[in-house]
């Protein structure tokens, strides 16, 4: 019997459920490490396909995905490492749970969707983020996710945390996000999808983190909506004129040193110099 290691669909837009129950029949299902089923709105997996093997579960745009059938996903796969579950909006926090209570070595998991985001909040994401500390992408987008799960997510995963999509987060505040950046909990972070946070005000840690991965050789993409774009680029100003008012000061300030205060300054400096050689020196 065939014994596959992959199963993947994409786009089978009007396959019925008995094709994939015919095709469980035919395979050996033991070694599968991946599912997926991508925007096939009336499929999803027959329950003989899940096994403690399989390691990524992709059910992208699926009509048909509910609670239960997550569920029995947590008991059957608790080696799961990567779950995509955008667009599935009949998956609650229900299923969610289940998944937080089960898998502890997810490293991506995607909850994002356009509708009934209320059905996925804090209540299942909290746990979900706590129990997984290697995650590297997350995606909530219109999830009901609080301050309070982003804060766990930080503290818990934060260090390894790569992509992160907040699109549409209608309780995401300064509270979280902000501060979390400003303490610099998500040193990794090279995608941040933030459009739509209207409740977000400060900037600066987002530009400040930016500009910083920048001096570093590294890059962070950030996603956000023309009314956050504005706020961001009134922030770079706003800093930018900060910068400018202190170096015109430092050389106002050089420009009109008199001589006397110049030479004073230059012997502390050889003064400070001679002692930190001498020290040297000693230790050696």
């Amino acid at each position: 019997m065939f014994r596959p290691r992959q199963c993947i669909l994409s786009r089978l837009f009007s396959a019925k459920q008995s094709a994939i129950d015919a095709l469980a029949q035919t395979i050996d299902s033991s070694a599968l490490q991946r599912i997926e089923i991508f925007m096939c709105p009336k499929l999803r997996p027959d329950e003989s396909l899940l096994h403690t093997s399989l390691k990524t579960l992709v059910m992208a745009w699926s009509e048909v995905t509910d609670d239960s059938f997550i569920m029995e996903v947590a008991h059957r796969c608790p080696n799961l490492e990567v779950l995509d579950l955008r667009a599935c909006e009949q998956v609650s926090d229900f299923g969610v749970y289940a998944i937080a209570m089960s898998c502890r070595n997810l490293v991506s998991v995607n909850l994002g969707r356009k509708n009934k985001g209320h059905l996925v909040t804090g209540h299942s994401l909290t746990p979900l983020f706590a129990r997984n500390r290697r995650l590297k992408t997350v995606g909530l987008a219109g999830c009901y996710v609080s301050d309070h799960s982003l804060w766990v997510l930080a503290i818990h995963a934060g260090s390894s945390i790569e992509q992160l999509s907040l699109n549409g987060c209608p309780r995401i505040t300064n509270r979280s996000l902000p501060i979390i950046l400003h303490h610099n909990f998500l040193p990794k972070l090279s995608v941040l999808e933030i459009c739509f946070l209207t409740e977000i005000t400060n900037m600066s840690p987002i530009v400040t983190l930016k500009r910083r991965q920048h001096a570093q050789g590294a890059f962070l993409l950030v996603k956000a909506c023309p009314v956050l774009q504005a706020r961001i680029r009134e922030t770079e100003l706003s800093m930018d004129n900060v910068v400018y008012k202190r170096i015109y000061q430092d050389l106002f300030e050089w420009a009109n040193a008199n001589d006397e205060e110049e030479e004073d300054g230059y012997m502390r400096l050889l003064y400070q110099r001679r002692r930190q050689l001498q020290m040297l020196f000693s230790q050696s």
